[in-house]
């Protein structure tokens, strides 16, 4: 299954549908223990690996709370990051995960809706400011998950001078930009496709479709909101692993920002999936007591979005 990454979409199908079966399990108590219903992880590149034990924690309801309190770590830092994730792969395989459609392994390395229509109704996952999320892949080694090419990418990065310049070639190469809205329609995340008009105001519509949509710029919140909708046997102590990019490099990342808004890039099909998320999230943090913290307010109201509005 690791080598899953280097093949193309069309197998990655044909293990969506063998963990979809694996994960729609007969056991009689499967029914009782997912409540709200199924769910689907899409994990969104630099947008919060974190969230992923929290829907475990939901989804797979035998499954042993040591196993969901593993703290991955980026590859190539810690040789045991592979084993955390395929502990939770095992299990769902013994039928441990009756509340998860599609395969653990796949989902987490950035499996998109492929079958969009259907599983967007069953899709939780988190998002993020698009000029943050391609600062974070910046910093993250160039990070495109499958783009191919990645070489001749960052060779082309590479022979920038300046930084905010290779930052600005990395945001601009041929499948780096629109991740999100892409994998709301199907494709994968460094596909090459330029979405059009149409197909941007469809991504930003299935928003509203999923079955749970957070933000990374409100994490906690998020989190909270989450674990409110979707009962489960959740531990204190899954909050020891929740992740936030909203610390000491903030202020790096908005230079980066602000070298990428100078040069003139945006990407708008990512900024309206973004957006539809802020007013979707408000929506339902306004009906809770939840409090927000200062870097959430500054997020739903975001002046970008704003502007949508009007």
């Amino acid at each position: 299954l690791r080598a899953l990454r280097a093949f193309p979409l069309s197998l990655e199908r044909f293990w969506l549908t063998l963990g979809d079966r694996m994960s729609r399990s007969s056991l009689p108590w499967a029914r009782e223990a997912c409540p709200i219903g199924n769910v689907r992880y899409l994990h969104v590149p630099k947008a919060g690996s974190s969230f992923a034990p929290s829907v475990w924690a939901y989804a797979c309801p035998r499954v042993d709370f040591g196993i969901l309190q593993l703290h991955m770590q980026p590859y190539g830092k810690n040789k045991d990051s592979w084993t955390d994730l395929w502990t939770m792969q095992e299990a769902q395989n013994r039928g441990e995960c009756p509340c998860l459609s599609g395969e653990v392994e796949s989902s987490y390395h950035h499996l998109p809706l492929v079958h969009a229509d259907e599983q967007v109704l069953e899709a939780v996952g988190i998002f993020r400011l698009p000029l943050e999320r391609i600062v974070s892949a910046f910093n993250y080694g160039l990070h495109a998950h499958g783009l191919q090419g990645a070489a001749e990418m960052k060779a082309n990065v590479s022979s920038k001078g300046t930084r905010a310049e290779k930052l600005l070639a990395f945001a601009t190469w041929p499948g780096v930009g629109q991740v999100q809205a892409k994998m709301l329609l199907g494709y994968s995340p460094s596909d090459g496709k330029q979405l059009d008009a149409s197909e941007a105001d469809l991504a930003r519509a299935r928003v509203g479709q999923m079955r749970f949509a957070g933000l990374l710029e409100c994490f906690s919140e998020s989190i909270a909101l989450f674990q409110r909708q979707f009962p489960a046997r959740y531990s204190a102590l899954l909050s020891e692993h929740l992740r936030s990019t909203i610390g000491a490099t903030k202020d790096l990342t908005e230079r980066d920002v602000r070298a990428l808004l100078a040069a003139g890039y945006r990407d708008e099909a990512d900024e309206g999936v973004f957006c539809a998320v802020v007013t979707r999230l408000k929506e339902q943090l306004n009906g809770t007591s939840i409090e927000r913290s200062l870097g959430c307010e500054a997020a739903l109201s975001n002046p970008a979005c704003r502007s949508r509005l009007q």
